[in-house]
């Protein structure tokens, strides 16, 4: 795939997101009965309305998930690391009270993220290279530093995603 069509996949997928993002809404609960005076409680809703996300307090501010969602794809652009953002996933959970969001990861992208992490913090010269077969399944690990270097061959007994 083309740098430019890999781009505009993941903005699209990015965009994809933006739109399921829910927008709170903080409302002041009231007693609805005169001479009673309201708690300095208010209930979380999404912006379209519905049952409530949950109930906080007065100091509480809402998550703009707009700007997590961009914090998000700027941490994974900037890790290092080479990871798909076209993958990257929004979840609801509890009815939208608690939201994820997710990117697929191999056991060797870990490890790598790992060593990339390691050299920038040390300084460090070691690199992880994955080989792939003629099928472009992952075949082996070489591993090299100052100190050591090694090929690994994968067992393929249990998946790697």
């Amino acid at each position: 795939m083309e740098i430019l069509e890999q781009i505009e996949l993941q903005s699209k997928q990015v965009e994809d997101i933006r739109k399921q993002l829910i927008v709170p809404k903080k409302i002041q609960l009231h007693t609805g009965l005169p001479g009673f005076e309201s708690p300095k409680a208010y209930g979380v809703y999404r912006n379209t309305g519905g049952k409530p996300l949950g109930v906080v307090g007065e100091s509480f501010r809402p998550m703009n998930l707009n700007h997590f969602l961009d914090s998000v794809v700027n941490s994974i652009t900037n890790s290092g690391v080479e990871l798909d953002i076209s993958k990257l996933q929004y979840n609801e959970y509890y009815e939208g009270s608690r939201v994820s969001f997710t990117i697929p990861l191999k056991v060797y992208e870990i490890a790598e993220a790992g060593v990339t992490g390691l050299n920038r913090l040390f300084g460090w010269g070691m690199s992880l290279d994955e080989k792939n077969d003629n099928k472009g399944d992952l075949k082996s690990v070489y591993f090299s530093s100052k100190i050591l270097k090694f090929n690994a061959p994968v067992k393929k007994s249990e998946p790697l995603q």
